[in-house]
């Protein structure tokens, strides 16, 4: 009997035996379930990024809240969801554009270039992934841009790398930042090639198409050129006389806009804008200044931006509508005496309309041409001369591009009244400076950051001073408190050379002693 037991465990030995090395010679298969993701397409996370930055990512708060209502594009209507419209820090809001693009945005286009460089060993000369990475590079400098423009110095060496080590990175003077992003968008408009393989679909922007990308890049250099016109000239001309001799943005068909869907659709789809207005009753509405600006210049583009009050409509007759927008950092006392019938809401059938599928602005040929208007009043790449031009191409971009879509006969007419520059080389800019300020609506953070380079529009700051700024608008956003946590040693370091974390402490691209505007 023991021997028979011993027999068949041998057997049973002999039989499991056989069978392990057959296993094992499959097991990665065996243990790899057959719907698994085990390659992930570098053109998925590429496009996942664009549509983190322009999409999910919460417009209310950041765009109209802060930038947008200190620019007084926007107001809150409520005093506990408007703070940063009164002055008046909620860290809340400040956390959350830092912690959004480090840990989303710039950590997928950080995996983007990683699994590219996967693919070739190492070899950004690879044509399989050479334009890819150059077009991820170029992309990855507006997240950067805008994160030092808000804050100031900022991790951008170090910054959204933690995949290769940088846990805790350091803070770049952001006079190092500007500099290395002109120098970054030179090095990758130099690796694109039309030859090369391109994302295709997943490039929301041109579809693949490669000189698409080196119009942009070079748009964003004049962009961030002009942004350091006041802390170093030299440097800025320097960039911007490069930029002009480039191609650039030229019309609205080549602007970068992320298509959206709407009909009520998912929040990943729908224009953040949008997808906020769904229920327009207690978010935030159109500012007193912009308001203002479109019926002193009989703007057409008013209707198409703000609603006429409810007060207003209640005859029924269109003749009776009133348009006004709500004021920015109201006393307590002016708050109490708010009537919200009438003051205007966003334009119901464009910006609080799921039913329209409204582009995102990333960057448009209105800017572009606003810049070089800018541009050419210095003698930067064009004559003085021809600034009124570029400014004309300008007004017309922004009344013609989507949603507002206007016909040339109803542009012609405004052209004829308001599109001759005039006067000093500063009241020229003025007037440019203040169209851009029309067409960057949607684009609060760009209205806010050319406000505090220039001075323009002029702003009424309000009549509130129970404030952390005594009533003085704020020249930047306060650090995530997160961060000063977690990475407290660096961010120190940071205030140490910069100043203060308050939001009236000035940063290299806005210093004090800019004559023009220092009293703005």
């Amino acid at each position: 009997m023991n021997q028979y037991i011993n027999i068949k465990v041998c057997l049973i030995g002999l039989a499991v035996w056989l069978v392990v090395p057959s296993c094992t010679d499959h097991f990665e298969e065996l243990n790899t379930p057959p719907t698994a993701v085990t390659v992930i397409n570098p053109a998925f996370t590429f496009s996942e990024s664009i549509r983190m930055d322009q999409i999910n990512y919460n417009y209310e708060w950041i765009n109209s809240r802060i930038f947008g209502a200190w620019v007084q594009h926007w107001a809150n209507v409520t005093q506990d969801n408007g703070m940063p419209n009164y002055y008046m820090p909620d860290r809340r809001i400040d956390d959350l554009m830092w912690q959004h693009i480090y840990q989303n945005v710039l950590k997928n286009l950080e995996r983007t270039q990683a699994l590219l460089l996967d693919i070739s060993d190492g070899d950004e000369n690879d044509p399989e992934v050479r334009t890819r990475l150059a077009i991820t590079r170029i992309y990855e400098q507006l997240p950067f841009e805008k994160l030092t423009a808000g804050y100031g110095d900022v991790p951008y060496f170090q910054g959204g790398r933690g995949m290769e080590g940088h846990s805790f990175p350091e803070y770049d003077p952001q006079s190092s930042i500007y500099p290395a992003i002109i120098q970054q968008l030179d090095a990758s408009m130099a690796m694109l090639n039309q030859g090369d393989l391109s994302f295709g679909d997943a490039d929301f922007f041109y579809g693949g198409n490669v000189e698409g990308w080196r119009r942009l890049a070079n748009s964003i250099k004049l962009r961030v050129g002009m942004r350091m016109r006041n802390a170093d000239p030299s440097a800025a001309q320097a960039a911007v006389t490069q930029a002009m001799q480039g191609p650039l943005i030229s019309n609205n068909a080549q602007a970068a806009m992320l298509a959206t869907s709407a009909n009520n659709g998912p929040n990943e789809t729908a224009h953040p804008i949008t997808r906020e207005m769904r229920f327009p009753d207690n978010k935030s509405r159109p500012g007193k200044q912009l308001v203002d600006m479109l019926k002193d210049k009989n703007d057409p583009r008013l209707t198409l931006i703000a609603e006429p009050t409810l007060e207003s409509k209640q005859s029924g007759d269109p003749a009776d509508h009133q348009f006004e927008g709500i004021r920015p950092n109201m006393t307590p006392a002016q708050y109490e005496e708010l009537n919200l019938s009438r003051v205007s809401e966003v334009a119901l059938d464009i910006w609080a309309n799921e039913d329209r599928n409204v582009p995102v602005h990333v960057f448009t040929y209105a800017e572009a041409a606003f810049l070089k208007a800018e541009a050419a009043l210095y003698g930067w790449g064009a004559t003085e001369a021809d600034a009124e031009g570029f400014y004309r191409d300008g007004i017309r971009a922004a009344m013609q591009m989507e949603p507002y879509n206007l016909p040339d006969a109803t542009v012609d007419a405004y052209l004829a009244e308001h599109g001759t520059l005039s006067g000093s080389v500063e009241e020229k800019l003025e007037m440019i400076i203040e169209q851009k300020y029309i067409a960057f609506f949607s684009q609060g953070l760009e209205a806010y950051f050319d406000w505090r380079r220039t001075g323009f529009p002029v702003l009424d700051p309000g009549d509130r001073t129970a404030n952390v700024t005594n009533g003085q608008i704020p020249r930047r956003a306060y650090y995530s408190q997160v961060e000063q946590s977690l990475n407290r040693a660096n961010f120190q370091a940071a205030v140490s050379r910069q100043g203060e974390d308050h939001p009236l402490t000035r940063m290299w691209i806005d210093p004090e002693n800019v004559p023009s505007i220092a009293n703005r």
